[in-house]
């Protein structure tokens, strides 16, 4: 794969029926990201000496993403699996999250599915 050049600054892009910010390079690689659905990475796209890769190739819109069961190209956070009654600790303190598989009494991971993060610029 050839260099990725320069990331662009994220520009808001609104497609069929769902906002997305975007970040493109100068040779035409792509990050779309969808802010509504917890940050959900839609679409991937790196550029090879054969041409344009699509790494990820995303949900088609917005009832496709309402629809995804599955919570593809949702970031795992701040599990990666399933915990146990939805408990854990860290630096001793004690956290509860919702137990969104019932079945076995565990908080699955994909959590941030039906939040809406914020973005903000980063300083170098």
């Amino acid at each position: 794969m050839e260099r990725s050049g320069t990331w662009y600054p994220v520009t808001l892009m609104n497609n069929q029926d769902y906002s997305a910010q975007v970040l493109r390079t100068d040779n035409g690689c792509l990050l779309e990201l969808v802010p509504e659905f917890g940050g959900l990475t839609n679409r991937l796209r790196f550029v090879t000496t054969k041409g344009p890769l699509d790494v990820i190739v995303g949900l088609p819109d917005r009832d496709a993403m309402v629809a995804d069961k599955y919570f593809r190209g949702i970031p795992i956070f701040p599990v990666v699996n399933r915990l146990r009654d939805g408990r854990y600790s860290f630096e001793g303190k004690e956290y509860q999250l919702p137990v969104n598989e019932t079945s076995r009494n565990n908080a699955l991971h994909g959590l941030l599915h039906h939040l809406t993060p914020k973005s903000g610029s980063a300083q170098r």
